[in-house]
Parts: C-alpha cells; structure tokens; sequence
C-alpha cells in the first residue's frame, strides 16, 4: 500500500532533497506547495494520508496555525513537522494543536522514511534531541501548554478507567501504534481500536498526540 504525502514547504532545495528520498515505495509524494493557503486546497483537493509542514515559511505564514485547521478540519490526516526549529516549545505547541510526529532537519533519508513510516501506522515521534527537554519539562513545568497533574488529579482522573484501557493508555504514551499495542495485549486490533475511542471520550481529547501528551502529564510514563 502506497502512503499519498503532499508537502508544504518553501526551502526549494530541501524540497528537492525530499523528493528524492520520498521516490522509494512505498512513499509517493502526490502534491507540494509553499504556502499554507495553497496547501489546504491541496490537501482537500488530493485527499492524502499524510502531510508534511515546515514552521518557518517565509510568507509569514503561522505553521502552527495551519496545523490546528488541518487538524480541525482533516481529523484523520496524519501530520509530520519537518523544520529547522530546535525550540522545545514549539515542538510541543506543534504536537498539543495535532501534530504526530516533530523532525528537526537533517537527517538521513532513511531516518526520514522510518518517521514517516511511524507516524503513518500510528505511532507518535519527538525527534530525539528534545528527550532531555523533554523529561525535564515534565518533572518542573514551566509551560501554559501542559501542566504536570498532582498525583491527586491523577488519581482522580485515572480512575475513569479499566485496566486495558490504562494498559492501552501507556502505550499510546510510549509511541506504540495500533498494530503494535494489539501485538503486545494479544487483543484483536479491532478492540484496541473501540478501546482508544474510549480513552479519548474519557478524556475529552480528539487526537492520539494529545493522548500520548496526557499520559505523561498523568504519570503514566516514566
């Protein structure tokens, strides 16, 4: 199965370069632009799996912006950032508007391939360089995005749910996609998806990135 990707990006050069590595199967890269306006056409005109969005467009354009409509307006589209940025928070503001997946340019194309591989399946991707930031965000919040629950909230929001649903829970946290969590449960991938539907009525979230998000938040994940 091909996975149909349109890029919204406006470093011509580097644009070249994703071509390049997207022209290996099963990536078929369907639609590109340089701005969002244009590219919010494209991705309804052209119906892709997935979409990949830099944050610094040179029109001015918001990025983040961009992504909370595509989230809003294109629920099952999955979303890759590729961008220059190495701020944390704005990794984390990507992935808290609908983001799956923030890779910071440079890599290999390879490593490009297997994120986008990920992201596609399910799974949920914080490039590598932010974990220490990462950790660190959540042990002394110091953020409007996400604050970290005292164990009181926790406790109280946790009990909501079943035990599969917590074991379910963890592993969204953990990045495991749909496929992944059936494997490690021994569940049908069918129940592991009626059990996701209702984590996210539990707790009010519309996308897996926030789930994951939460369950840090939560203390779900070490």
């Amino acid at each position: 199965m091909m996975i149909n990707i349109v890029a919204i990006e406006d470093d011509m050069m580097f644009l070249i370069g994703l071509e390049q590595t997207l022209k290996k199967e099963p990536f078929n890269l369907i639609g590109k632009t340089d701005n969002v306006t244009e590219g919010m056409q494209l991705l309804r005109k052209t119906n892709p799996d997935l979409v990949i969005i830099d944050m610094s467009l040179k029109q001015g354009e918001s990025g983040v912006t961009a992504l909370s409509s595509i989230s809003r307006s294109l629920p099952h589209l999955k979303s890759l950032v590729l961008t220059a940025s190495s701020q944390f928070e704005l990794a984390l503001k990507c992935l808290s508007v609908g983001a799956d997946g923030y890779l910071i340019k440079g890599q290999q194309p390879e490593n490009i391939r297997a994120v986008i591989k990920t992201v596609y399946e399910g799974g949920i991707y914080l490039d590598p360089s932010f974990k220490t930031d990462f950790n660190h965000y959540f042990t002394f919040p110091n953020s409007h995005l996400i604050h970290s629950a005292t164990s009181s909230e926790s406790k109280e929001i946790l009990q909501k749910f079943s035990a599969a649903e917590l074991e379910v829970f963890q592993l969204i946290g953990n990045g495991y996609t749909n496929k992944q969590i059936a494997t490690i449960t021994h569940k049908p991938i069918d129940t592991i998806k009626s059990i996701i539907v209702r984590i996210f009525h539990k707790l009010n979230l519309k996308n897996r990135t926030l789930v994951a998000l939460k369950a840090y938040e939560l203390g779900l994940i070490a």
